[in-house]
């Protein structure tokens, strides 16, 4: 796969860093001024690693997927121009990690709950 530096400012641009034929494994959108590249199937080490590595020469990053929390693994490039979203995309990854954690915390509390009223019928 071809390598590209800088940032991009269209999606089109994320696409040319890759080589051809880089559709038969991602789908490419535009989101929030996010070009937001998911895996169609699963891609393997190596294909991973390759699209890691040029992800990273565009500023962009790779969210792991929460199927607790409705997120879906993909890889994230800022398009130049396009607003400050790494704001955006910490305010998310914030909610999630919230979300999980107050989900656990209730699991917990539900659990020992149900302890301390099996100890009391003893």
């Amino acid at each position: 796969m071809s390598e590209s530096k800088g940032k991009p400012k269209t999606l089109e641009d994320v696409k040319k860093a890759f080589e051809s034929g880089i559709e038969d494994f991602l789908e490419f959108a535009e989101k929030d001024g996010l070009a937001v590249l998911t895996p169609k199937q699963w891609l393997g080490d190596t294909a991973f690693r390759d699209i890691i590595a040029i992800v990273h020469s565009l500023g962009g990053d790779y969210i792991k997927g929460d199927k607790k929390a409705g997120i879906t693994a993909h890889f994230e490039v800022p398009l130049e121009g396009k607003g400050s979203k790494p704001i955006k995309v910490a305010k998310d990854q914030a909610r999630h990690i919230l979300t999980s954690f107050l989900r656990d915390v209730e699991a917990l509390v539900g659990k020992t709950i149900k302890e301390l009223e099996e100890l009391t019928k003893e």
